[in-house]
């Protein structure tokens, strides 16, 4: 008897089908309408996150749900993101991890950035642009500079303190003022 119900029952794997599909609106929150005018979701899996225009593959569930599994071909379109719907954190974890662009890499974040490293962060650029709108706060141990030209400029205060200072110079120092106090 238990033998002709598990015959007579459609199994999972008969009511689950793969299907190619059209996105046509993003919805947003990892959800999608289709060329048929049914929504579905984004897998986790799915990394590459889908846009209109995109042919997809399609898992139809035994359950009814409509999941996009892959995004198979954007046609004319120059950009992608990755995305994990759900995901409140994204962490990329290897030994090396490499982000290359050809012409430029943006980082960017609504709130805070932390670039963390225990041995060395090293910056190489012809031109280096340094833009603080409020507090610039720097903290060393040592701090070494070596530039062909120096210039500081304070609109307001400009205060250097030390245990002890060294001013040389090869030719002159010049120190210009209203007033000088020394002592």
């Amino acid at each position: 008897m238990m033998t002709n119900l598990a015959r007579s029952a459609p199994s999972p794997a008969a009511r689950s089908a793969w299907q190619e599909a059209e996105v046509v609106i993003d919805l947003g929150g990892g959800r999608f309408r289709l060329t048929d005018g049914k929504g579905a979701r984004q897998a986790v899996s799915c990394l590459v996150g889908p846009a209109p225009g995109d042919r997809v593959l399609l898992f139809l569930g035994s359950d009814g749900a409509r999941t996009i599994v892959h995004v198979l071909d954007r046609p004319g379109s120059t950009e992608a993101r990755l995305s994990v719907p759900g995901a409140e954190s994204l962490t990329l974890a290897a030994p090396n991890v490499s982000l290359q662009a050809g012409e430029q890499l943006t980082l960017a974040s609504d709130q805070r950035m932390e670039i963390v490293a225990p041995d060395l962060i090293s910056l190489t650029a012809r031109r280096l642009q340094l833009t603080v709108l409020d507090d610039l706060i720097q903290t060393a141990r040592h701090v070494v500079s070596r530039c062909e030209h120096f210039v500081q400029e304070a609109r307001g205060l400009l205060r250097m303190h030390g245990r002890q200072a060294i001013v040389t110079a090869d030719e002159d120092v010049r120190v210009d003022a209203q007033r000088i106090s020394m002592g």
